[in-house]
Formats: structure tokens, sequence, C-alpha cells
């Protein structure tokens, strides 16, 4: 077997582990609000997915690498054109990019690469705090920087979860080009297309950089450390009783 193979395959395996590994920055106070302004009938709530509504598990994570019925047929598939390839997108940190490779070009890394993601458990503390805030009224929405494949495999997976959901925002592609989180052109076409009453959003999500991208639009931020500190937040601006 040649070298760079081993490699290749080593970087990638590495690249699932830090696929959905989110930044450590200190929590940013969150943006002060009159607690009664909130109520189902003019504010919506979004969420993001990975490490909110659901965490990775890496023991099941290398069970399902190690049971991999394909992995010898895609060591033969690697390339050094494919390495340097995903190597750039693991510096860059272009997930999306480098999952649309796989897509294109080596069924079998796509296959492993879906198959390692599809180990996320939900996070029950988060999934308690979501269905208090539909019965409640709220309006529920996705914003993710997870594919369409990822996500239909999420949504049949946890129906009963991802149903509770009115708007699904995904990451997508404009040609060559991934619109995501935290772009600003993101954050545009969702409000333009599933806000069109001009409702007060509180977004959800784990990583500083999209919550103040997120701030640009008007949308109040909350910085998801766990569940507690969500469900305190919560209460503090009484979405929550």
């Amino acid at each position: 077997m040649k070298w760079y193979k081993i490699v290749f395959c080593g970087g990638i395996f590495l690249s699932i582990l830090w696929l959905y590994h989110k930044t450590t920055e200190a929590v940013a106070p969150l943006k002060q609000a009159e607690p009664h302004q909130y109520n189902p009938a003019n504010t919506i709530v979004a969420f993001d997915i990975h490490e909110v509504i659901t965490k990775k598990q890496i023991w099941p994570m290398l069970k399902t690498a190690y049971n991999y019925p394909q992995k010898w047929k895609m060591l033969r598939s690697c390339s050094l054109s494919m390495l340097r390839k995903t190597l750039s997108c693991l510096w860059n940190r272009e997930w999306n990019r480098m999952r649309k490779l796989f897509h294109d070009e080596n069924q079998y890394l796509f296959e492993f690469m879906h198959q390692i993601a599809d180990t996320q458990e939900p996070v029950e503390e988060t999934v308690n705090i979501i269905q208090q805030l539909k019965a409640t009224g709220y309006e529920l929405h996705i914003l993710s920087n997870i594919s369409e494949s990822a996500y239909a495999s999420f949504k049949e997976k946890f129906s009963g979860i991802f149903s509770l959901f009115d708007v699904e925002q995904l990451s997508m592609w404009d040609e060559d080009t991934i619109v995501e989180k935290p772009h600003a052109e993101y954050f545009r076409r969702y409000l333009s297309a599933h806000n069109t009453n001009n409702k007060q959003v509180l977004f959800i999500d784990d990583q500083q950089k999209n919550i103040d991208a997120a701030e640009q639009h008007e949308i109040i931020g909350i910085r998801f450390k766990s569940a507690g500190q969500l469900k305190e937040d919560l209460h503090r601006l009484k979405l929550l009783e």
C-alpha cells in the first residue's frame, strides 16, 4: 500500500473527527432586551443543529470507521490529487466543499464521511426545550450549515425532533460558491425567504462567529454552551416559564 494513501485516509478520519468541532471561545454576553417583548406572535426561535440539538459521539464514530465495509476500496481509490484537494479543504475548514468534493469524485469517501456524521445523537435536554417552545406556540426554525443529504438522514432518523420545526435553512451552493454561516448572504436569504412578517428572531448557535454575523442582521444571538445555560437564558427572556 502506498504511503500517501495511508496518510490520506488518516487525514480523512481526522477531518471527520474535526468536522463538527466548534470553537471554545468565551461566551459573549447575551444581547440585552426587555423580557416581555417576546411572545409567539412576534418571535421566531432558530436553532443550529450540531453541538446544539445533536452531539458527536466519539466511540460510535470510531466503531463506524472501523466497521466501514468498503475501507480497502476506499484506500485503493485515493490519489495524490484527491489528497491535495482534501488538505486544502481541511486547512481552510471548508467542510461542505470537502463533502461536495467527495460526492463528485469519490463515492467511497462520501459514503464513509456520511456514515461517520450520522453517528451524532440528540441532546435530550435541548430537545426538551424545543418541545416546550413548540407547545407554547413559538415558530421554530433550523439555521444550519448541514448539507441537504445529511439533513434528510437526520430527519428520517430523528423524525420526532425535526418534525417540530417550521422552516429549515441549510447550506446551499450558488454555482461554485457555498452560501453558509457566517456569510452575510446566508442570513439575507433566510430573512428574505422565511421572515416575511418581520418577526424578531432569536438564534441559538454554539459558534460565536455565527452569533456575531447574525446580530449584524438584527437577529438576537444566544451562544450555546449547555442546555442548562440555554434554559436559564430563555427563562430570563420569559420565553419559558
